[in-house]
């Protein structure tokens, strides 16, 4: 992307932020009378279609580099489209029950179906198709909208955070950002950070089936485990049913992925400092970091036996089940998107910033 692109798209991305807040502040004294849940909706819709908008944009003035991706994308969501349009349309004809999609009822377009006196089954997978085609387009670009504005954030803070690392010395000279960043990293005393380098991955032409499958589960791990803490609460559930409290976690399901993205910019760059007997990479240290904090004191345990005493086992199953399967698609989405039109740019900008500061 040209510099003189790159400086339009911030400076749009700054205007449509400014709108994005000004809808929110304005939909506050309406939504907030309503309840938490209406709120929550109302603030998650508004940035969902900042982000789309967001995405657009950067998907027009990214399209010289991104050309061949575009197809691939465009192919994915054809197929992924209409398999889903073909199931929803087999469990329509069989059971004539409303078009549900994991959790949703579609009404709108059981409505529109449902007009098609006589007809309904000759109709219905197109307009499925079409509906769930241009919702899979809408949510690509948030998707890369949300990914663009983390990547920007990385460009920033990765080069910190290694050069925090670096100047580690383990005692009470290191400043609190130092001390935290090894404790989230989880680095052992035992090695010399001083030394810390770059192993950096040659850029992949297509995403390895082995990167897919960590990513992706750590993004389902972490979403399932974020989700049943959140939806699950016993304070939560002391003040709203379990519906409310699901939807909390289920409105945003689609962006809890990108909460992942700094651990797979730290693989990308293959971040280490060599020890005694084996290398250690920062993005495993702060993968064990983020699966020791979902499970900290079995809190989780906890919550689990409380809210299967209180809510019931089979509903739990059958409500995160739907969105275990949603938080799976979005995670593959994320990781497309990712690896295939950021990654490349932002490892080679922080592989050129962290070696001018003496990091080989």
């Amino acid at each position: 992307m040209r510099d003189r692109d790159k400086n339009r798209l911030g400076l749009c991305s700054r205007i449509l932020f400014a709108i994005c807040l000004i809808i929110i502040v304005i939909t506050i004294p309406i939504t907030a009378s309503r309840g938490v849940i209406p709120f929550v909706s109302t603030a998650v819709d508004v940035v969902i279609a900042f982000l789309a908008a967001l995405g657009a944009l950067v998907l027009w003035y990214g399209r010289g580099n991104f050309r061949t991706w575009y197809r691939e994308l465009l192919k994915w969501t054809v197929v992924i489209s209409l398999l889903l349009a073909a199931t929803l349309t087999v469990v329509y004809v069989l059971t004539n029950s409303p078009i549900d999609l994991a959790g949703f009822e579609l009404r709108s377009v059981d409505r529109l179906i449902t007009s098609f006196s006589g007809q309904a089954e000759l109709v219905l997978l197109p307009i499925l198709w079409a509906f769930l085609f241009g919702l899979a387009l809408f949510f690509a670009a948030a998707l890369t909208g949300g990914i663009w504005l983390v990547v920007q954030m990385l460009r920033g803070g990765v080069p910190d955070l290694l050069e925090e690392i670096r100047k580690l010395s383990f005692d009470k000279s290191d400043p609190w950002p130092r001390r935290i960043a090894a404790w989230l990293l989880i680095v052992p005393k035992i090695i010399d950070p001083s030394t810390l380098r770059l192993d950096v991955e040659p850029p992949e032409t297509r995403l390895s089936r082995r990167r897919l499958v960590r990513s992706v589960a750590l993004q389902v791990a972490v979403g399932t485990i974020l989700g049943m803490y959140v939806s699950l609460n016993p304070t939560l559930l002391s003040i709203m049913p379990f519906t409310q409290t699901y939807a909390l976690v289920s409105i945003p399901v689609g962006f809890i992925p990108l909460l992942t993205l700094p651990l797979l910019t730290l693989e990308a760059l293959g971040a280490k400092v060599p020890g005694p007997r084996s290398d250690f990479y920062l993005y495993r240290g702060g993968t064990t970091r983020v699966v020791q904090l979902m499970l900290a004191l079995g809190g989780l345990f906890w919550i689990l036996w409380y809210a299967i005493s209180s809510v019931g086992i089979e509903r739990i199953v059958l409500t995160f089940s739907t969105y275990v399967v949603l938080l799976l698609l979005f995670s593959l989405l994320t990781s497309f998107i990712y690896v295939r039109f950021f990654e490349a740019g932002i490892v080679n900008d922080i592989s050129i910033q962290v070696k001018s500061d003496g990091i080989e």
